[in-house]
């Protein structure tokens, strides 16, 4: 149990520790209100499950996008240098991001098709003699050769996951879970 609380207490313990500068810098008056870094997100412990229960489902606040409360991720989960975004930032990259994957899927075809053309047994006997020669001699390089063509798209999209999982926290996404849901 202590161990998974470990990172949770250090995280929250830094972010107490950051809290309470910025608060001494305000009441002190060596930093004016509205200017230094501040989080655009926050942790809040409850010690019953129904107290967090009815926290997530009140109004917090009474200006439109003033407070949103959401149950917080395992601190195991969090991508904790995507905590300090604000609202504005997540957005244009979120944004950014969603243009990209857009881009991404419409001119996928692009790739897909150059591979198939450049891989099939066809082109590769034509370009290559020897592996001509090598398949009319032997049906195991045969069916060799015809696995070269959907290797190599399989290979194509084993780049995508990796693709998409760095635009997520890139975007801002506060948790691998989350990140991987939006995928």
């Amino acid at each position: 149990w202590e161990d998974v609380e470990a990172p949770w207490a250090a995280a929250m313990g830094w972010i107490g520790g950051r809290a309470s500068e910025e608060t001494t810098g305000l009441l002190s008056g060596r930093r004016k209100a509205g200017t230094g870094p501040f989080f655009g997100a926050g942790f809040v412990g409850f010690r019953t499950l129904s107290g967090a229960a009815v926290a997530t489902q009140v109004f917090h606040a009474e200006a439109p996008g003033g407070l949103v409360a959401t149950p917080a991720p395992e601190p195991r989960d969090v991508i904790w240098r995507n905590i300090g975004f604000d609202t504005n930032t997540r957005a244009t990259r979120g944004a950014i991001a969603d243009c990209l994957v857009v881009l991404l899927l419409v001119f996928y075809v692009v790739p897909v098709t150059l591979v198939a053309m450049a891989f099939s047994e066809t082109a590769l006997c034509d370009r290559y003699s020897s592996i001509d020669n090598l398949v009319k001699g032997s049906f195991i390089a045969d069916a060799f050769v015809k696995t070269i063509q959907p290797m190599a798209l399989v290979g194509i999209m084993l780049l995508l996951p990796p693709l998409f999982l760095g635009l997520g926290v890139w975007q801002g996404c506060h948790s691998w879970t989350e990140n991987t849901l939006l995928q």
